[in-house]
């Protein structure tokens, strides 16, 4: 994992200049600290890990030493991911580098509960199903999404264009390659 967010932030790095670069830098440590999160927490808790990442609303890694900030919105899965902390924070160390030297939950308010990094998509049944699998983007693919956001003016709508065309990108790659199949 240490490879490749060496590789991500070299791959950001080369993308983008000024503003760009920072939001680039920026918007890929996010999607990296998701990710760890959602790894460790499948981890844990195995089959039942989708209903928990549900109620996430929002993962933050910050300051020095590193603190785990999360936001969940309901009170009973707040309390479980904290009696549950020092196994995340092993996670996190053993498999990614990153210490965490402090784990600190708050309960969803406001705008933050409309958050859902984890929204898991649902059936007809209205239950729960697994997210497909996430397909990695070559340099070259993440490049060419990060050039066509650059005419965008608006900051905010640029990191949204940007997020909502790699998310389209994976979604076309992992068809193509299943069509293959």
């Amino acid at each position: 994992m240490k490879k490749l967010g060496r590789e991500l932030n070299k791959l950001a790095q080369g993308a983008a200049e000024g503003k760009d670069k920072e939001m680039v830098l920026k918007m890929r440590r996010a999607m990296q600290v998701q990710t760890m999160f959602q790894e460790a927490i499948e981890s844990i808790y195995g089959n039942r890990a989708p209903y928990v990442l549900e109620h996430i609303n929002a993962v933050y890694v910050m300051g020095d030493p590193k603190t785990l900030h999360l936001y969940v919105n309901d009170a009973s899965f707040r309390t479980d991911l904290i009696n549950q902390q020092f196994l995340i924070q092993l996670y996190f160390k053993d498999h990614f580098g990153e210490e965490i030297v402090s784990f600190k939950t708050y309960p969803s308010r406001f705008s933050m509960k409309e958050r859902h990094p984890y929204q898991a998509l649902t059936g007809d049944n209205g239950r729960s199903q697994e997210r497909p699998p996430r397909v990695p983007l070559s340099r070259e693919e993440f490049d060419a999404a990060v050039l066509e956001s650059r005419s965008i003016e608006n900051p905010d709508v640029r990191k949204a264009f940007l997020a909502a065309s790699l998310s389209s990108r994976e979604r076309e790659k992992r068809e193509q390659g299943e069509n293959r199949l």
